[in-house]
């Protein structure tokens, strides 16, 4: 049964769930101290855990817990997760529950807040913390790229996140652009009008079509998603909130995190070295068969995709503090990547 309310998270339940994941073999949880979070899409918690004295030392003292109402990540965490053989950019989990009746989920994360902090929000990264950041998820894409997996089972259960967002931002474009009124132009509405019209490029369609160089992505890779080690020598980059994780072409949580979220100037100087970055990691990781210019071609695809996000956010009554800039940021990029040369009729 899923956590629903704090009040539910009691020493007694936590005794519970820890020995059953093996994690507590003697001794008990004898309190809790429950400190709850405020974040834009869940609700979340730190929890202070303290133990019997005769409780081993191992035994996790702070753990994060996040509800919801959202499946996505109670499934990576229960099949995907366990499917890779090394784990260290994601958080271990302790429990993750679905309740279909309830329609709501609870995932016991591990509290690495003494070793991490996140990035400032509404800032980006400086160059070097952002080519942590992509070579955390070159780490992640690598094991994943072409993987049997993903093209039966992981596939399967991964669904149809992209095509639902797409769906979503083509039926309520009419809507979108009567909103926006006179703030978008005559110009900016034509490009979604032939976006609408000629997505997804043949390239894209040719790609997946062969099932070939295509992998696992975040599907939501912003800089604040992310959490840096405080010391880089004795600790590595985390990722966070799995919950829209879905496959894809590597490079959409690229131009996802710099396309979208970065003005021209900054982008300008850091984003293509940045991307060759990202690159050079993939191929040292074992990918075969990509190239340079299929990973730069990928990635003005992927800047194009952007523009899909701000109508969808929208239309799920999004707070426009978030994706106005990012409707902005996505246009610029779109111009600046000579993106039109790769929409062809």
């Amino acid at each position: 049964m899923a956590i629903t309310d704090f009040e539910q998270v009691t020493a007694e339940w936590l005794t519970e769930v820890l020995r059953r994941g093996g994690f507590l073999q003697q001794g008990t949880v004898v309190s809790v101290e429950v400190t709850p979070q405020k974040t834009n899409t869940a609700t979340v918690a730190n929890l202070k855990l303290t133990y019997s004295e005769d409780a081993q030392t191992r035994a996790p003292r702070a753990l994060f817990l996040k509800l919801s109402d959202f499946r996505r990540e109670v499934d990576f965490y229960r099949t995907v997760v366990p499917a890779m053989e090394s784990t260290p950019l994601i958080l271990a989990c302790y429990d993750a529950e679905w309740d279909e009746d309830a329609g709501a989920s609870h995932l016991l994360l591990e509290d690495v807040s003494a070793t991490h902090m996140t990035s400032e929000m509404t800032l980006p990264p400086s160059t070097p913390r952002y080519e942590q950041l992509t070579h955390a998820l070159a780490q992640f894409h690598a094991f994943w790229w072409d993987h049997p997996r993903i093209y039966g089972d992981v596939g399967a259960l991964a669904g149809d996140v992209h095509d639902t967002t797409i769906a979503r931002a083509r039926e309520s474009f009419p809507g979108f652009v009567d909103f926006m009124g006179d703030r978008m132009s005559d110009q900016r509405g034509a490009v979604y009008e032939r976006l609408f019209a000629l997505w997804p490029p043949r390239h894209f369609r040719e790609r997946m079509a062969q099932n070939k160089g295509l992998t696992l992505i975040h599907g939501d890779a912003h800089a604040w998603n992310f959490l840096y080690p405080r010391d880089p020598e004795a600790h590595r980059v985390r990722i966070l909130d799995w919950a829209l994780w879905q496959i894809g072409p590597a490079t959409n949580d690229l131009a996802y995190m710099i396309a979208m979220h970065d003005f021209p100037d900054y982008r300008s100087r850091m984003e293509r070295p940045l991307v060759r970055s990202y690159y050079d990691r993939l191929v040292k990781l074992g990918v075969e068969g990509y190239s340079w210019d299929d990973c730069w071609l990928d990635y003005r695809l992927s800047a194009i995709h952007n523009l899909f996000f701000p109508v969808y956010h929208w239309s799920v009554k999004g707070d426009p503090a978030l994706w106005w800039p990012n409707f902005e940021r996505a246009m610029l990029a779109y111009y600046d990547l000579r993106c039109e040369d790769l929409l062809e009729d």
